[in-house]
Parts: structure tokens; sequence; C-alpha cells
């Protein structure tokens, strides 16, 4: 099987279950091979395995889903980037892929809905103030400091925004309320000298 691979100039990633990653990696390599040769390389194992039209549709599907997060996974891994600005938009490219791909999916609509519903829990805080929600202090990701870093990054600024797909008035909302953060965050950083000079003058 090597020697043929080899041939075909091809390669079968190996999974480490300690890498998520490593499943889609091995999704990957085995849709690269094609289905043909596959054939061509499974005759040759003690016991074969034949791959239906509906399994490699399932391998297909399962890329096309996660290939977003393998993507993100990579880039956040990197050791020179700003990871603070970078963390809304990329949640708002996985809501909306996942989103979008529903429509094309015949059987992993489970799996995009489960990992929809896990990026609505571990990044609550951030889903609520896309939803214009009210953010609580236990929220994971609560911080508005991340869309602040985001809007303020002029390699995003507000166009993150338009994946979304709001209608307009909800969108000039959800930026309107973006700038009130800032502002908010601007006024605390003015207040607060103040305060700590006027306590000087009294004790003084």
């Amino acid at each position: 099987m090597t020697d043929l691979l080899d041939e075909l100039n091809k390669n079968i990633n190996k999974m480490n279950v300690t890498r998520w990653n490593s499943e889609y990696l091995l999704v990957k390599s085995i849709l690269s091979i094609g289905k043909d040769d596959f054939e061509s390389i499974t005759k040759l194992m003690d016991n074969v395995v034949k791959f239906t039209n509906n399994d490699l549709t399932i391998l297909e599907e399962i890329a096309d889903v996660l290939e977003p997060f393998y993507e993100v996974s990579i880039k956040c891994q990197a050791e020179i980037i700003v990871t603070a600005s970078l963390v809304v938009p990329v949640i708002v490219h996985l809501i909306t892929h996942l989103r979008d791909i529903k429509e094309n999916l015949s059987f992993c609509t489970k799996l995009a809905q489960q990992l929809q519903s896990s990026i609505e829990i571990r990044f609550a805080g951030i889903i609520k103030r896309l939803n214009q929600f009210d953010v609580d202090t236990n929220d994971p990701f609560n911080d508005p400091m991340y869309f602040m870093a985001a809007v303020l990054d002029p390699s995003f600024k507000f166009y993150w925004i338009q994946d979304l797909k709001l209608p307009t008035n909800a969108e000039n909302r959800l930026k309107q309320n973006i700038i009130q953060l800032i502002l908010d965050d601007i006024s605390k950083d003015i207040t607060t000298p103040s305060k700590h000079l006027s306590n000087q003058s009294i004790f003084s």
C-alpha cells in the first residue's frame, strides 16, 4: 500500500488522539486520493474496506464543515499575531459559516448544529453582544475589550459585521453599541486620573 501511495504521490495522515485536527487531516488525505485509486489501495488490505458514495459524501461534508475551524486554529497558534482583535471576527466567521453550510448538508447537519451550540456556550458573552442581548458577568468572553480590539484594528474595523447579514437597522444598532463601549471605556480612563488628583488635593 505504501508503494502504491508513493506512486500516486499521496499519503494518509495518521490520527493523533490528542489533536482534534489530526482527524480532519486524515479525512482530507483520504479525499485527496480519489475513489478509484482508493479502491485500488484497499484491495491490498487483508480485510478489504469499501467506500460507498454516501461514505465519501459524509467525508466531504465533514471536511467542509471543519475546514474554517482548522484554518482558525492554525492562525491562532502563530507566534507573531495580535489575537485579541481576532476573536470577534473569528467567531462571526465560524457562526456564519455554520449558518450558511447547513443548507448544503445531507448527512452532517447534526455536526454543524453541535458545533454552533458549542460556540454559543463557550463564547456566550460575544454571542449575546452580537445578538444585542444583556451580557452577564459570568458569561465566558463577556469583556467588551474583544469588540473594541476588533473595531480599532485597521485589519478588521467593522468589516466582519457584513457576514452577519443583519437588517440595516440592526447592523447600525450593533455598530452604535460597540462605539458606545469604546466611548465608555475612554471616559473611564479620563475620569479616573481626575478623581485621583481631586483626592490628592483633599488630603494635601
